[in-house]
């Protein structure tokens, strides 16, 4: 539910920007200009969320130990496996939910791109 979720917002971002796009294509940026920015703005985000989630995640199973309620039933380690799938699930379901929008969005003609935002 958590990757739905990320594509899920990752697509309304794409789509509330289609006015922006369509200045772009209409000041003469080509479709692999928007969707390569996309891209790596895209990229940028999810690793930079990642990261966070990690570092809290890391900081809450070392608390975990210390609590004398939680002792011997709850296991307080991340593997190295399960971190790595989770990047690459991340990574993989934000930009699913941002290119493909944004693809879709670069072939429409700009004008109608402009006219919707406005709407």
């Amino acid at each position: 539910m958590g990757l739905m979720g990320i594509a899920s917002v990752m697509s309304m971002i794409v789509n509330s920007r289609k006015e922006e796009f369509g200045i772009m294509r209409a000041l003469g940026k080509s479709r692999f200009f928007i969707i390569k920015n996309l891209f790596f703005e895209t990229l940028v985000m999810s690793l930079s969320a990642y990261l966070f989630a990690l570092i809290l995640s890391l900081g809450i199973l070392a608390m975990l130990p210390h609590i004398e309620m939680l002792q011997g039933y709850v296991n307080g380690t991340l593997s190295l496996s399960s971190a790595l799938y989770v990047l690459g699930s991340t990574l993989f379901m934000a930009l699913l939910g941002s290119l493909f929008p944004a693809w879709i969005a670069s072939k429409t003609d700009p004008i109608l791109l402009i006219n919707q935002g406005c709407a």
